[in-house]
């Protein structure tokens, strides 16, 4: 989970994507001093605290102080030449799967459909190799070979495989599964042999919105978050182009796109598929939600809706799911915001798609 603290030399103004940390930022006796502190994350091992002199720097330098999970504050100067932008970050522990609260909110992905969201968890990068062969078994062995590395986004990924992938991670840590096949159940041991052969198995996969495991964003929860949700929409930021920026010049900053990671050519060290959260992140502390792998989601294809809808989930019928936010091999229009991309068959593996983590609030 990434928490953004905004602080500037006179007024000290906190703003965090995660409302349930409470953030506080107390002024010295006067002076740039001030004593930035934060609430326990669950689980976490250790607290990262970044600093930048432009906000555009966040997230390239090394931390300005690493501190046990036991301390849960830190006294920072604050001034224009050293730093005036400040973040937090809790990694390690149990869950080694940040996620990022994203407060709901309404939005008009088109003209005449207005969509309205509860909040949700949404993971703050891509499921990385080592995170999937740890679930999964086996050796992470895609037929292609467009990046490797424990650090890299997982890519040769099916939507039946990402199903799968969701139920057994929710399965280890002890939650209840988001999804179910058939009357088989939601452990996929139990689940049929073959059962990822078809694309007409797909109408056997049910999903439990009720249920607190890990599972796939939905389409509309996937471009709420990459806009920036509640946050960007505060900053005037929220009709974006990219995540993190609308301005293309910028875009090699924020993803990895086909002008940077393909472009380059075979053999280049920048070339396929990248290790997460290397480039910028977007205002709710989102990273690569533009580039590097597609994001499956949950939704068949469709036509949107005209009117309202609260908490969409695509349309109820049809045969290929959507994938969001571009690849590597993409131009920067593929990779924008509110680009729609599909697939034949959630059974085929497709080299550049992988998998954002999502899970629900009962």
């Amino acid at each position: 989970m990434l928490v953004w603290i905004l602080v500037h030399p006179i007024a000290c103004v906190a703003q965090t994507n995660a409302l349930r940390l409470d953030i506080a930022l107390v002024a010295m006796d006067n002076t740039n001093w001030v004593r930035l502190s934060w609430t326990e994350v669950e689980g976490a091992g250790s607290y990262g605290v970044y600093a930048a002199t432009a906000l555009e720097s966040l997230g390239v330098s090394e931390p300005l102080a690493t501190v046990g999970s036991s301390q849960l504050g830190l006294n920072v100067l604050v001034d224009e030449s050293r730093a005036r932008f400040f973040y937090v970050t809790a990694s390690g522990g149990a869950d080694d799967h940040a996620m990022v609260f994203v407060e709901g909110g309404t939005f008009n992905p088109a003209v005449d459909y207005t969509v309205t969201l509860s909040s949700y968890f949404i993971s703050q990068c891509e499921v990385t190799q080592a995170e999937w062969t740890s679930i999964m078994g086996g050796v992470y062995n895609p037929i292609w070979n467009d990046g490797k590395g424990d650090d890299h986004a997982a890519y040769g990924i099916s939507w039946f495989d990402a199903i799968e992938f969701c139920n057994r991670l929710s399965l280890r840590k002890g939650l209840s599964p988001a999804y179910s096949y058939g009357t088989y159940g939601p452990h996929p041991d139990d689940w049929p042999s073959g059962w990822k052969s078809s694309y007409l198995n797909q109408k056997h996969v049910a999903w439990n919105r009720d249920n607190n495991g890990y599972r796939l964003p939905t389409e509309m929860e996937w471009e709420f978050a990459a806009r920036g949700g509640v946050p960007a929409q505060n900053g005037g930021t929220f009709d974006t182009t990219w995540a993190g920026t609308r301005i293309e010049g910028q875009l090699g900053n924020y993803a990895w796109y086909k002008a940077n990671a393909s472009d380059v050519g075979q053999g280049h060290p920048d070339y396929g598929v990248h290790p997460i959260g290397h480039k910028l992140p977007n205002e709710l502390g989102l990273c690569d939600m533009s580039g590097n792998v597609w994001n499956l989601v949950w939704d068949l294809r469709g036509e949107y809706p005209a009117g309202s809808v609260i908490n969409p989930t695509g349309a109820t019928t049809g045969t290929s799911r959507i994938v969001r936010g571009g690849s590597w091999k993409y131009f920067a229009a593929a990779c924008s915001v509110s680009n729609r991309n599909y697939y034949s068959s959630p059974a085929n593996r497709v080299d550049d798609y992988g998998v954002r983590l999502c899970r629900s609030i009962p």
